[in-house]
């Protein structure tokens, strides 16, 4: 095989890894939405002087959010779809994300609850940005520097003030390039 012809095999292994991305994106829709929703709704029963259920949305729309992903998940997988090499690391690098916010929720009562949110934001952006580089995907690059930077900024931030950098933050690292993923 000549370097033309591994060249070949590189761009046709990228484009299918797009492709099934892209037939994914619901997933960066529906978490996206669903965290956007949360952190709002948190915010506004946190300043409504509600601080006893403000949290309350978040267990509520991520148990939605995880049934409605397993369900999807379940559908996907007795399609036949031609699974690459990429595809695999890219499943890898978000288990991996599934992994840590597991863990960092565990920390939830044991940490300084205003580091949480900034790390959450850390994690999504690192598996964007990931993401990202191997399918060569500008939108999910450049959302994912957005979210590094309010990451950064949030730590600084009371902890209202996390959960609008949150929800900014989770529209330039999910919703926007899932849209684009979308229309690709």
């Amino acid at each position: 095989m000549n370097p033309q012809e591994s060249l070949q095999i590189i761009s046709e292994m990228i484009q299918k890894t797009q492709d099934n991305i892209r037939d994914g994106s619901t997933y960066f829709l529906l978490w996206g939405w669903l965290t956007l929703f949360a952190s709002l709704a948190h915010y506004i029963l946190l300043t409504q002087e509600l601080h006893e259920y403000s949290w309350m949305p978040w267990p509520v729309l991520m148990i939605f959010g995880g049934l409605v992903s397993a369900v999807l998940g379940i559908r996907e997988s007795k399609k036949t779809v031609v699974r690459t090499h990429i595809d695999r690391i890219i499943a890898y690098v978000w288990r991996a994300f599934g992994i840590f916010l597991v863990i960092l929720l565990l920390l939830m009562g044991t940490v300084e609850y205003t580091i949480i949110y900034p790390l959450m934001m850390c994690i999504w952006a690192m598996g964007t940005f990931i993401t990202g580089g191997i399918l060569r995907f500008k939108p999910l690059v450049i959302g994912s520097m957005v979210c590094w930077v309010l990451a950064a900024a949030s730590f600084w931030m009371s902890f209202p003030q996390q959960l609008l950098t949150m929800a900014v933050a989770i529209t330039a690292c999910y919703l926007i390039h899932g849209y684009l993923l979308k229309r690709a």
